[in-house]
């Protein structure tokens, strides 16, 4: 059964941008070589230099591929089985729903802080330091942790607006409400920025949204197509196979007959039009082929 999800185009897209690489067609990734590097991707230590990438990988080499692309999936226990043997013939569906899957996986356990060279890390190049794939935002927070030397701005404005409040207490009383003012001022700019952050996160909720509702828009109008072209195909199938059945009953009577000894009572001719009658007989949603087709025929 078709998985929906983002179209072929819309995952080549992804794919190639991401990765820097040039898919034309979703079987490609039937190498195992792309699916590898989203894994790397998203959790890192992926043996990338046991990777073959390249328009000329064997099928020794997708085999290979595929084994370090089920090694990363049991190192994170993810339980979804990678089929080789149908994977590697490079058809669509199989490839198709693998793909869907792991873009799926990505959005849900990216993390948009890491910074990742695709094509370095296709040439064998080390993955950065934990400490480096964590972003600019684990580091701040690290910064501003205990026992760290340098304060942060924010940090550091409190602590300079207690020196000056102690001081001012020391030599005059009234000058004591400076540490509340101090504090207003930053929980005021404090609640701005959090505004500002909301409705940044807002408009991305709903552009995310608005994206998502297109995709489905799409992805039921192909099932819709699939749906179709499947019963076509089924009605099809048993119109042949019906005309088949019937000439088959036509033989096992000239057998009969023929044992019997009475085949005589069937002309040739008469055997001739009976199979011809099954032959171009048709039903209600079936054209009949011109005499110049029958003749070819």
């Amino acid at each position: 059964m078709m998985v929906i999800g983002e179209s072929r185009s819309e995952l080549l897209q992804w794919l190639n941008s991401t990765f820097a690489l040039e898919y034309t067609k979703v079987e490609q990734c039937g190498m195992g070589a792309a699916y590898c590097q989203i894994m790397d991707l998203i959790y890192g230590g992926v043996a990338m230099n046991k990777v073959k990438f390249g328009s000329n990988t064997s099928e020794y080499d997708a085999r290979n591929n595929m084994k370090v692309l089920q090694a990363a999936f049991n190192r994170h226990k993810i339980t979804r089985h990678v089929d080789t043997e149908r994977l590697i013939k490079c058809r669509l569906q199989d490839n198709l729903e693998l793909l869907q899957w792991l873009k799926r996986h990505w959005m849900e356990n990216k993390d948009a802080n890491v910074a990742y060279d695709a094509a370095a890390r296709r040439r064998g190049t080390p993955q950065p330091p934990p400490g480096e794939r964590a972003g600019a935002g684990l580091s701040r927070r690290t910064t501003a942790g205990p026992g760290s030397g340098n304060l942060t701005p924010r940090a550091a404005s409190r602590v300079s607006s207690r020196v000056i409040s102690a001081g001012s207490i020391s030599g005059n009383g009234s000058t004591a409400l400076s540490v509340p003012k101090q504090r207003v001022t930053l929980a005021g700019s404090n609640s701005k920025s959090d505004l500002s952050n909301q409705k940044v996160l807002s408009a991305d909720v709903s552009r995310d949204l608005a994206e998502k509702s297109r995709a489905l828009d799409r992805a039921n109008e192909e099932n819709a197509e699939c749906k179709l072209m499947m019963e076509t195909l089924e009605t099809e199938r048993n119109f042949y196979y019906n005309k088949l059945r019937e000439i088959e009953v036509l033989s096992r009577r000239m057998q009969d007959l023929h044992e019997q000894e009475d085949v005589a009572q069937l002309s040739v001719l008469d055997v001739m039009a009976e199979i011809q009658k099954v032959l171009y007989s048709t039903e209600k949603g079936f054209e009949i082929q011109d005499n110049t087709d029958a003749e070819s025929f």
